[in-house]
């Protein structure tokens, strides 16, 4: 779900040439990718790519990177079906879990569990407060998500979680305009918004 979305009957949003219509019924990612154009499998693979690779190219934790990695995927299917499975997200959350769990034991991550609730909480806050007043322009998946790229973003900088806010409701709305579409995932945005926030966190750290 996202901006202005409804649950649809069949989705046949997407770029280059027509994409192939999903039931509504039918979210797996295998489906998904069968019916996507190549541009879509192009940028989910990219996407893919530079959020496994954060960790060494922008210095994030590596729970960070892999959380995100794993939310790719889930948010392609938010783009061909305007569903966030659970499945996807509450795999990223066991990931970042286990993984910030080992970096801790091991010592090589010692960033404060607060900062970690912090990125959560400005991520995900504000859509919780727009879904209880319309649920139909945002979608409780989305918030579920945003707590979890907010925690990711948290065990980097939290600091970056509201700006990571701010550009993935810009992107999508762009989005919008620009493919004439009313109703726009806000997954892709989130998802896209986090791996640029991590990608940006050397820099601002740097500056």
């Amino acid at each position: 779900m996202g901006l202005g979305a409804r649950q649809p009957t069949a989705q046949q949003v997407g770029t280059g040439r027509s994409p192939q219509p999903i039931a509504a019924d039918d979210i797996s990612l295998a489906t998904c990718w069968a019916t996507s154009t190549a541009l879509q499998r192009t940028v989910c693979l990219v996407a893919l790519i530079v959020a496994i690779a954060t960790p060494r190219i922008a210095g994030v934790p590596i729970a960070s990177g892999l959380t995100v990695a794993i939310l790719v995927p889930a948010a392609f299917i938010d783009v061909r079906t305007r569903r966030l499975p659970d499945v996807w997200i509450g795999a990223a959350a066991v990931v970042f879990l286990v993984t910030d769990s080992l970096s801790r034991a091991l010592g090589t991550f010692d960033v404060p569990p607060g900062d970690i609730v912090l990125g959560a909480l400005v991520m995900a806050l504000p859509l919780l407060l727009m879904h209880l007043a319309s649920p139909s322009s945002m979608g409780f998946g989305d918030v579920k998500l945003a707590v979890v790229v907010g925690a990711a973003i948290g065990a980097a900088d939290w600091h970056l979680a509201l700006p990571a806010l701010a550009l993935a409701a810009g992107a999508t709305a762009t989005v919008g305009i620009v493919v004439r579409l009313r109703h726009v995932p806000f997954g892709p945005g989130l998802v896209g918004a986090t791996i640029v926030a991590l990608l940006a966190h050397d820099v601002l750290v740097r500056t």
